[in-house]
C-alpha cells in the first residue's frame, strides 16, 4: 500500500485558504493509495464550531480529490458538535465516520464539543484500519478490541510541540502492543494556541519508525500489510492479551 500523509502549517480557522494550499501540496504528487490529512484539516484545532464545521461543499471538494488520485482519502472536522475523522473511497463515496471519544479537557475541546461513544472500523480496499483522533492515542484500550482484525491504525492530530516526544513514543507503543502499522498525521506551524513541530509517521508492528518530517510537505511511504499477519504469527503475543477488567 502506498500512503501520501499531507502535513502542513494550518491557516487559522480559514478553510478557503487551506483548500487552496492543500490543492497546491498535492497537485502534482505521485499515485497513492491512501492520502491523510491532519485533525480538523480546513480550520485548526480551533474550538469554534462555527469555524471548525464541514459543508457540503468541503466533503465534496475531497470527495473530488479522491476521485482524481484514485485514492482513499482520510481527513478532519466536525460534523454535529462532534470532532471527526471521514473517510472517502476511491470513487469519491464516504464510506468512514468516526467522533472522536477522548476529548481535550485540557485545551477546553470538552467544553466546546461533544465526545463519540462508538468505535469505528475503516475498510481500505481489502485492508482494516483502526481510526483515532489526536488526544486518543494516550489511551491504549481506544485500539484493544478492533486489533486483532486490524493492519493499522490511523491517527489525525493537532498534536502541539511542547509534547512531541510523547507523540511519538506513544504512537509507537500503539504499533508495538497492538503488533500493527501506524499512520500518523500531524500538522507544523502556529495558531494563536499553539506551536506544533510535525512529526508525522509511519511505524512499522516492531515500533520502528520508517518514515517522518517535521517539515511542510506530503510524506510518502509503502508499506506490506501481509507483514502484520507475519510478524503476528512469529511473536503471537495478541493471543495473550486480558482485557477484561482492563477496560471502561
Amino acid at each position: 500500500m502506498k500512503i501520501g500523509i499531507c502535513q502542513y502549517n494550518q491557516i487559522w480557522e480559514d478553510a478557503a485558504a487551506n483548500l487552496e494550499k492543500i490543492s497546491g501540496l498535492v497537485k502534482n504528487i505521485p499515485r497513492v493509495d491512501l492520502l491523510v490529512f491532519p485533525e480538523m484539516t480546513l480550520s485548526g484545532f480551533s474550538m469554534s464550531s462555527a469555524a471548525s464545521t464541514l459543508r457540503d461543499d468541503h466533503h465534496l471538494f475531497f470527495a473530488e480529490l479522491a476521485r482524481t488520485k484514485q485514492a482513499h482519502v482520510v481527513y478532519g472536522g466536525v460534523e454535529e458538535g462532534r470532532n471527526c475523522l471521514f473517510q472517502v473511497s476511491r470513487e469519491g463515496v464516504l464510506i468512514g465516520h468516526y467522533a472522536k471519544r477522548h476529548l481535550f479537557a485540557l485545551d477546553g475541546e470538552s467544553e466546546s464539543y461533544l465526545g463519540g461513544s462508538e468505535t469505528s472500523i475503516l475498510h481500505l480496499d481489502e485492508a482494516t484500519f483502526v481510526p483515532a483522533i489526536c488526544y486518543d492515542i494516550r489511551f491504549a484500550y481506544q485500539l484493544w478490541a478492533q486489533a486483532p482484525e486490524a493492519s493499522a491504525a490511523i491517527v489525525i492530530a493537532n498534536w502541539p510541540l511542547q509534547r512531541q516526544s510523547h507523540w511519538e513514543t506513544l504512537l509507537r507503543a500503539r504499533a508495538i502492543e497492538n503488533q500493527m502499522f501506524v499512520i500518523a498525521c500531524n500538522r507544523v506551524g502556529s495558531s494563536p494556541r499553539q506551536n506544533y513541530g510535525g512529526g508525522s509517521m509511519v511505524v512499522s508492528p516492531l515500533g520502528e519508525v520508517i518514515v517522518t518530517s517535521d517539515l511542510e510537505e506530503v510524506l510518502f511511504c509503502e508499506i506490506d500489510l501481509a507483514e502484520v499477519g507475519r510478524i503476528r504469527e512469529k511473536l503471537p503475543f495478541l493471543k495473550d492479551r486480558q482485557t477484561s477488567g482492563f477496560t471502561r
